[in-house]
């Protein structure tokens, strides 16, 4: 049976690093998860969380992307760090989401940032986020520097061992075995 591999990032732009990591991860975790990816870009989403938060309730296309993350049988969650926190759209939408939802649902954490400062940022800001959103947080997440990718790709093999070790670690996590592909 094939599952549903959501990546949600953060990020604020098109062709972004972070969107590249949140992919890479979700590639790494389908060695372990036979499933379908799908990627959902907080920029896109933008003019959307703007009209929720004054309105009072998720316009459509927001309550379609919510209840893609929702329904996600892994959960990739990946964004830019501005000023040592995650993206304010990211916190945004992921307020939208019913807080028992991922309640046990096997999540991997990452983020992007200009250098290695901002590297905490995925212990001590997105884990507190998802452990309150009660899900099942892989020990290991993966943070990644400018320096890590040339030409929209990821360049650095270091990281790509990370982004190996949080997929493995959310496969023990979860008691899985490796997927027969």
């Amino acid at each position: 049976m094939s599952e549903r591999i959501v990546v949600v990032s953060g990020t604020l732009s098109r062709l972004s690093k972070t969107t590249v990591l949140g992919r890479a991860i979700a590639e790494a975790v389908r060695e372990y998860r036979d499933g379908e990816i799908s990627v959902i870009e907080i920029a896109q989403l933008a003019e959307e969380i703007g009209r929720s938060l004054i309105l009072g309730a998720p316009t459509e296309p927001l309550r379609a992307a919510i209840a893609e993350v929702e329904n996600a049988d892994v959960l990739v969650a990946v964004s830019p760090v501005f000023k040592g926190g995650y993206s304010g759209l990211f916190k945004h939408f992921f307020d939208l989401v019913d807080p028992y939802a991922l309640t046990n649902r096997p999540v991997i954490l990452g983020a992007s940032g200009g250098s290695v400062r901002h590297s905490l940022v995925v212990d001590y800001e997105l884990r507190p986020l998802f452990t309150y959103l009660n899900a099942a947080v892989s020990p290991v997440g993966v943070f990644a520097t400018s320096d890590d990718f040339a030409d929209g790709a990821i360049a650095d093999r270091g990281l790509l061992a990370r982004i190996d070790r949080a997929a493995v670690s959310l496969a023990v996590h979860t008691g899985l075995e490796r997927a027969v592909t």
